[in-house]
């Protein structure tokens, strides 16, 4: 019980920590409402002499676009910023020091603020944007009760992919670059920015092997009951196979990497 209560207090701490950034949280809310808007002209546009496109309505795409971006507030962390910073810093010294697991210690903290940025940014989002836009309720039978054990399943999996950018400092000290390639890869190939199913088949191939998609796209078609209930599942398990994999690999990598730091700073 002592271990959990150390890591429920990193949680907490990321939690606390936000409610200090009240403006930029604003902010980002209105860049999230206008990213929302301009996907609407968008598909709007695209939609105009189809009614359905790659297995999507109108109102489907929307439903998509607004969740996905909604979600999106939940399941983005800066482990890897954390970490990279702290390592140019010397402040990763003071991270070092603290008797805890380093991987769970970055992995609480970040869901700390994956709590707040869901109350003051995913909910107000989903409820001012359903209200201008055409957005639907859970679809199918199992819709409305996986989506949100799979939104937190995305967001374990998106920490993991996060806490291996990050450790890529302790070699090289910098990892500014692989970080940006990294939010790339999750941008488009998690589902976010376009629907997986637009992407040629064979690209769609490769995606099922890597985890990005369970990241966004599975979790989104769970919501709008596009996937028979044998793929609901086996896209549940699929998340929970690349936490688990990731994890490790996260700990193995881990093992190496502290042999690799050199504290500057501090």
């Amino acid at each position: 019980m002592s271990r959990l209560a150390k890591y429920w207090a990193f949680m907490r701490m990321g939690y606390l920590t936000y409610l200090a950034y009240r403006f930029q949280v604003l902010m980002s809310f209105v860049s999230y409402l206008l990213i929302i808007a301009l996907n609407y002209f968008l598909w709007k546009a695209v939609f105009a002499k189809h009614q359905v496109i790659a297995g999507f309505t109108m109102e489907q795409m929307m439903t998509y676009v607004v969740i996905g971006w909604s979600a999106r507030t939940f399941f983005a962390n800066r482990i890897d910023r954390m970490i990279g910073d702290a390592v140019r810093d010397g402040s990763i010294a003071m991270d070092l020091l603290k008797p805890t697991n380093f991987q769970l210690y970055h992995y609480f903290r970040a869901f700390g603020r994956a709590v707040f940025m869901f109350l003051f940014m995913t909910l107000p989002i989903i409820i001012v944007a359903s209200v201008i836009f055409p957005v639907s309720l859970p679809s199918g039978k199992l819709g409305p009760y996986l989506f949100p054990l799979s939104v937190i399943l995305s967001f374990f999996l998106h920490a993991g992919i996060s806490y291996l950018t990050g450790l890529v400092a302790f070699f090289t000290r910098n990892n500014e670059g692989v970080l940006r390639f990294k939010q790339l890869l999750v941008e488009v190939f998690s589902g976010v920015m376009i629907p997986i199913t637009f992407f040629p088949d064979w690209v769609q191939n490769v995606l099922f092997w890597l985890p990005f998609k369970y990241i966004a796209y599975a979790p989104l078609r769970i919501y709008l009951g596009m996937e028979p209930l044998s793929k609901v599942h086996q896209g549940v398990l699929l998340q929970i196979m690349w936490i688990v994999i990731i994890y490790l690999t996260g700990q193995i990598v881990w093992h190496y990497a502290i042999k690799r730091l050199e504290i500057q700073g501090g």
